[in-house]
């Protein structure tokens, strides 16, 4: 019973494998989806996000789908399945990975404060004409 099951191991792991890239695929396009579409917002939230970041975002989002249709589903439809395949579920939860920390980094960008009224110069003479009333 070992030796079968040192055998069909490998042969359940590539299964499980083949089974699992198809719904890291998902994933990767609900985010890629979930990102386009706030870039593309209007919320109050994101106006100071810039165009050129929303299009940073955009593109991302675009090499990535570009890389899960070529390099991931179309290569699979064509590779023989008793070798393991060359792009594991892992490969594509990474890519999934990289665009949310590009998609959130910028998306997610604290709103940068307003900025700070630079001190009024009359105090500061004012202040400085008491302190030589004073001195004389």
């Amino acid at each position: 019973l070992g030796a079968l099951k040192e055998e069909g191991a490998p042969i359940e792991a590539l299964y499980r494998e083949w089974e699992a890239i198809p719904e890291a695929v998902e994933g990767l396009k609900s985010a890629v989806e979930g990102w386009k579409a706030l870039a593309a917002s209007t919320d109050k939230a994101y106006e100071h996000v810039s165009a050129e970041d929303r299009e940073r975002v955009k593109k991302e989002c675009s090499d990535a789908m570009d890389w899960a249709k070529g390099v991931v589903l179309f290569k699979m439809k064509d590779h023989d399945k008793t070798r393991p395949y060359e792009f594991s579920s892992e490969v594509v939860r990474q890519r999934r990975a990289d665009l949310d920390a590009v998609g959130g980094g910028v998306m997610n960008a604290p709103k940068p404060k307003p900025p700070t009224p630079p001190p009024k110069e009359e105090k500061a003479q004012g202040e400085g004409a008491k302190e030589k009333a004073q001195g004389e």
